[in-house]
């Protein structure tokens, strides 16, 4: 199965919370049986990365020097790479992970990419 995973504020390695670590350790297994492909802010590159996955990068909207992740939604960029991933990778899941809050356990979603 070809699984798009887009982690929302944390990268692939070097984890550094406990949300990190769990989407890191969440990709790793998923690798032992799938191909996975990452799509993540290029900030949060790592040449590790590519140890794990395919990996494509886009670049965070910014503003008054802070990146805004939480409208990668409408980032050009973005919506442009998972467009071309989608259609180039033949995706068959697409999973996004995202913190919550601090305090609450991150939230995985999982959508079934139709052909």
């Amino acid at each position: 199965m070809n699984i798009l995973a887009i982690p929302t504020t944390v990268g692939l390695s070097k984890p550094q919370s406990g949300g990190q670590n769990r989407f890191c350790n969440l990709v790793n297994c998923q690798a032992a049986n799938n191909r996975i492909v990452v799509l993540e802010p290029d900030h949060l590159y790592d040449e590790g990365d590519a140890d794990v996955a395919q990996v494509y990068t886009y670049h965070d909207i910014e503003a008054l020097r802070r990146r805004l992740s939480i409208f990668r939604d409408i980032n050009p960029d973005f919506i442009r790479k998972a467009a071309r991933i989608i259609r180039d990778e033949e995706i068959d899941l697409i999973q996004i992970t995202h913190p919550v809050e601090h305090w609450r356990p991150g939230c995985s979603v999982s959508l079934r990419a139709g052909r």
